[in-house]
């Protein structure tokens, strides 16, 4: 029984005439950012495992597969922290993000926001991250 670990990336990207988020699975060989190219929609990604072991049952060899595990910190691309004050002044909030209309009732003051590289402000968890990446590791997804 041999226990494999396969890595995945989620880019987050917007379906703009549904005002949805898209979200789009990639199976990559590490989670080393430098190893893929990111495509010019996305505006954010995660990192996922999905664990696989192949078994022998009734003489035949069966491949089962986790759900998606160990998820990272959803990764901001060359986004900028501001306050949720700005956001609501700036009027530009992603329409379909539930989470983040949530968090702009909150009463709180100290709720975070983040102006995306799509030019939404979208909500910004306390393990979120932003990462600042140069162009060459932006554009058409190449495996």
């Amino acid at each position: 029984m041999d226990l494999q670990v396969q890595y995945f990336v989620c880019f987050v990207s917007h379906n703009t005439i549904e005002k949805t988020l898209y979200h789009d699975n990639v199976k990559i060989s590490s989670r080393d950012i430098s190893q893929f190219k990111i495509p010019d929609s996305v505006f954010a990604f995660q990192f996922f495992d999905v664990l696989v072991v192949t078994v022998e049952h009734v003489g035949q060899k069966v491949e089962l597969k986790s759900k998606h595990v160990n998820y990272s910190p959803l990764h901001f691309l060359n986004a900028r922290l501001c306050t949720k004050e700005e956001a609501l002044r700036s009027g530009h909030i992603w329409p379909g993000g539930s989470e983040t209309q949530r968090v702009l009732k909150d009463s709180s003051p100290d709720v975070k926001m983040v102006l995306g590289r799509d030019g939404y402000y979208h909500w910004f968890g306390d393990t979120n991250v932003i990462v600042l990446l140069p162009p060459s590791l932006m554009g058409a997804f190449i495996l």
